[in-house]
């Protein structure tokens, strides 16, 4: 099969381009630059010169799938940048994709468009999304959905699958040197002694499920994926830091102080328009270490077949 990808040279893309060309499958993936080109030549994928923002290549001819994984995985920003290079751009690629004949579009997601201000346990597709999400990150990831939802009732004929990940981690995961950053400033500190219920999806999982989607799957279905591992934030978090040769901070704040503080320092850094660094402390870090999530996976096992190895951080792969 001939698949096209976006975001291949990415921590989503690299695992992905690596299980499909193991496969036996024709990749193809966007470059944007010659060291991105290289970087896919190395993986197996023959790479398309191009732009995130100006789909038309002519990689997709002949392709019979579409991989959208590129997105700025960042929590702060104007929202000008999520809408151009999240919203915009999907809605683009699937434009393209369905113009040039393109069976199925598979759009990497995130959790984070159900994370809004209540917990998170026990539940299916069938949660509402959050109405908010609790970061630009999230609303942009959920307009991109929604977008493409829109786009694939006037063109049926391009599949869409909605990949909805959890904490995607593995070695050389680039969120894990971003909490390591701020271990090391003294910035981080635990909610609750970081004991609240935590999801993630090895990027090997992830990997899988793309895979899977290719043929598999209900069109314009939505699949949460995890490692369907239980544990707490401190039991998936904490090995990732000691890796890093860093001590595992044991500082911890109780949530009913921490959540207002986030709202105010966000609230501030916008006000101020501080757009080009980050504040200390924003509503989606605080979620990420303090929202209790549990997600169930049936429908991808069921659908897609997607089968996670169970893994543990800090446990050899």
């Amino acid at each position: 099969m001939r698949i096209f990808i976006t975001g291949g040279s990415g921590f989503v893309g690299r695992a992905a381009i690596s299980r499909l060309t193991a496969a036996g499958h024709e990749v193809l993936a966007l470059a944007r630059s010659a060291a991105s080109a290289e970087a896919l030549r190395a993986l197996g994928a023959r790479p398309v010169m191009g732009d995130l923002l100006q789909p038309a290549l002519p990689g997709l001819e002949g392709a019979q799938v579409v991989v959208h994984a590129a997105a700025p995985v960042v929590f702060w920003g104007p929202w000008s940048m999520y809408d151009r290079e999240v919203v915009q751009a999907s809605r683009a690629w699937y434009r393209h994709a369905a113009a040039q004949g393109v069976k199925r579009f598979i759009q990497i997601s995130s959790e984070s468009v159900l994370q809004g201000r209540g917990d998170l346990l026990d539940i299916d597709e069938t949660q509402p999304v959050a109405d908010p999400p609790n970061s630009d990150y999230g609303r942009a990831k959920l307009a991109a959905e929604q977008a493409l939802q829109d786009e694939a009732r006037r063109q049926p004929g391009c599949e869409l699958i909605v990949l909805r990940p959890s904490f995607v981690w593995g070695p050389g995961v680039p969120a894990v040197q971003t909490l390591v950053a701020k271990v090391r400033a003294g910035q981080f500190s635990w909610i609750d002694q970081g004991r609240t219920p935590f999801e993630r999806v090895h990027v090997d999982n992830l990997a899988q499920a793309i895979e899977c989607a290719l043929v598999a799957g209900t069109p314009g279905g939505t699949y949460l994926l995890t490692d369907d591992v239980r544990g707490s934030v401190r039991d998936t978090l904490a090995p990732l830091i000691a890796a890093e040769g860093v001590a595992v901070p044991d500082r911890s704040l109780p949530g009913g102080v921490a959540r207002p503080l986030a709202g105010l320092v966000e609230g501030l850094w916008r006000l101020l328009g501080l757009w080009r660094t980050a504040p200390p402390l924003t509503r989606f870090d605080l979620a990420f270490v303090s929202q209790p999530r549990r997600y169930r996976i049936d429908r991808a096992r069921r659908e897609l077949g997607y089968a996670p190895e169970p893994r543990q951080p800090g446990h050899p792969r």
